[in-house]
């Protein structure tokens, strides 16, 4: 009788014992998805900071025209994603260079952030950056892994032409 008692106990002790680590298990998991999204969103940045450096105080970097027409389904050139990855091309994104990466953050990721401006199509000094940025998980040939977007919208000003101060008349 003692026997079956103690082996009662072995089995639940042996099942709360599975769920304990199973619970442990998950929660490393969120712990490291939430790393891993967290350098994805540091490489996004460090992109969108990098195109917008680009853009002043003169333009640096292409920036592409914006869609002319509002009313019909015509792509704003970040939307399309031939122009971000696939035969070289096609690809329009400024990829990060890795020294500039490496000046900014210790971390520097298996894929290089990339970046990509256009006009506005609603004001003619607003640019739109896009950028998006990759955890270290990222496998472009599966199409798996961390991969984070970040717009931004600048608004440059045309530069103010010096005024020289009227001369007193006598």
């Amino acid at each position: 009788m003692v026997l079956i008692v103690v082996l009662i106990m072995l089995v639940v002790i042996g099942l709360v014992s599975a769920a304990a680590m199973r619970g442990a298990l998950t929660a490393d998991q969120i712990s490291n998805n939430a790393r891993l999204e967290n350098l994805a969103k540091q490489a996004a940045q460090i992109a969108l900071r990098f195109c917008e450096a680009q853009l002043v105080p003169t333009p640096r970097i292409t920036i592409y025209p914006a869609p002319t027409d509002i009313g019909t389904d015509t792509k704003a050139t970040w939307e399309t994603y031939a122009h971000w990855s696939g035969p070289q091309a096609g690809i329009k994104a400024t990829t990060v260079p890795e020294s500039y990466l490496k000046a900014t953050d210790s971390y520097a990721p298996r894929t290089l952030p990339q970046c990509l401006v256009e006009n506005s199509r609603f004001s003619p000094n607003a640019k739109i950056v896009t950028a998006r940025g990759f955890g270290p998980d990222y496998d472009a040939t599966r199409a798996s892994g961390s991969v984070v977007w970040l717009q931004s919208v600048v608004s440059l000003q045309p530069a103010a032409t010096p005024t020289t101060p009227a001369t007193p008349s006598p």
